[in-house]
């Protein structure tokens, strides 16, 4: 059994969704198990077009990957800053294990090189008849990778988590290690040790328990620190995510809604509010939110795409394809990297309504790039936007190319 197949029952969708937030929240190493849940349950379940899904989820975790490795980097260099070198070092080399990209390891290859001289330096200068630690690129103890797992946490965080002890430590690093029953049983030990009050260790026992679908217990302690936090945005989706299975969507409107003034605002919340009131099939009144929130908050580029999709499954197919063509002018507009998956909602909903100007034609081309697993489909609309135009050379040239990759894709199965 793969460490996710529990949450075969739960669509992948769900925890893409998870993942898309706390990536948006730069808490990237949430994100990586949300999004490795996503790919478990592609796995192993059938899912029409899975290629096409499994591609885009797996390029999700690199990339989010590669943004973990830039924080820690970036944190290294704070670290640095205080001569904290071997905590510095501890997050270069988590960093390094990370990325994919070569300036990026370069980078980071060089930074251990600068660290190690500093190191020797501070030492020959305290200790002239010091050794120095030939091997001083291996972790030293379990310590320092914890250290590392939290010091992307705001301050104050830290000193909370560095202050619940050994138990919590091992139950920590277990969970963000993915061994969730090991966690669960370090971070009960580590709950009894604190008696009756209610803390963060609620909160990452929650998240073990959760991991191994024992929802119930998930629940408890996620309702217990939510009285006690109850501006802990994260409490809120994990929530969700069992009001979603449980398909207690008035459960979650309520919740939500109950949360504090200062977090109401937050675009996580919000569009939790949104998703509970899509599920519950309140698509008016899904739109009517979704539109209060951009009249009062201005533009967002994920609840501008919450909204279209609302307007696509209420069938109001216009509207859908202004917001897409809004959010495409406001990534162009500012440089932001644009969504394929906006990308191709909007292009699609222009070729219904027989709107292809050249720009359209521009779009599906470069999704050809951003989305090979969709090539075929990609190539065949291009022929047809060819055709149409009286263009029979290249319209011919896309159909061969979109003949070709189906005759690939049918050798591979």
């Amino acid at each position: 059994m793969g460490l996710f197949d529990f949450l075969s029952t739960k669509s992948y969708t769900d925890y893409e969704a998870q993942g898309d937030r706390y990536n948006k929240a730069d808490d990237f190493g949430s994100a990586k198990l949300e999004f490795e849940k996503a790919l478990s349950i592609l796995e192993g379940n059938s899912v029409p077009n899975p290629t096409h899904h499994k591609e885009r989820i797996e390029k999700k975790i690199a990339e989010t990957m590669e943004s973990l490795a830039l924080q820690h980097k970036n944190t290294a260099e704070n670290l640095i800053e205080t001569a904290a070198f071997d905590d510095a070092a501890e997050l270069l080399r988590l960093a390094s294990e990370l990325t994919e990209n070569s300036e990026l390891a370069g980078q980071i290859e060089d930074r251990l090189h600068d660290i190690e001289k500093k190191m020797y330096s501070h030492e020959y200068d305290i200790q002239p008849d010091y050794e120095p630690d030939m091997n001083i690129n291996e972790p030293e103890t379990g310590e320092e990778y914890f250290f590392a797992l939290i010091s992307t946490m705001p301050e104050e965080d830290q000193k909370t988590y560095l202050g619940y002890g050994d138990s919590f430590e091992k139950g920590f690093i277990a969970l963000n290690q993915g061994d969730f029953e090991r966690a669960v049983e370090l971070l009960s030990l580590s709950l009894d040790e604190y008696g009756s009050d209610v803390t963060h260790i609620h909160f990452e026992l929650a998240t073990a328990y959760l991991n191994l679908g024992e929802m119930d217990h998930a629940f408890v302690l996620l309702e217990q620190f939510i009285q006690h936090y109850p501006g802990f945005i994260r409490a809120y989706e994990m929530l969700c995510d069992i009001y979603w299975e449980k398909e207690s969507y008035e459960k979650a409107i309520e919740l939500l809604m109950a949360c504090p003034d200062d977090i109401k605002t937050d675009v996580s919340i919000n569009l939790l509010m949104g998703e509970a009131l899509v599920r519950a099939e309140k698509l008016q009144e899904a739109k009517s939110f979704y539109l209060e929130f951009i009249k009062y908050n201005g533009m967002n580029q994920h609840i501008a795409r919450a909204l279209a999709q609302t307007y696509e499954a209420l069938k109001e197919t216009g509207k859908a394809r202004e917001v897409y063509e809004g959010i495409l002018n406001s990534c162009n507009g500012c440089g932001m990297k644009t969504d394929s998956f906006v990308k191709y909602r909007y292009a699609e909903l222009s070729y219904a309504a027989g709107e292809i100007p050249g720009s359209i034609l521009e779009l599906y081309i470069s999704l050809c790039q951003e989305d090979p697993a969709n090539r075929e489909t990609y190539y065949k609309r291009i022929s047809d936007i060819y055709s149409k135009r009286g263009h029979h050379d290249e319209a011919k040239r896309y159909r061969l190319f979109a003949e070709q990759v189906a005759a690939e894709t049918s050798g591979t199965k």
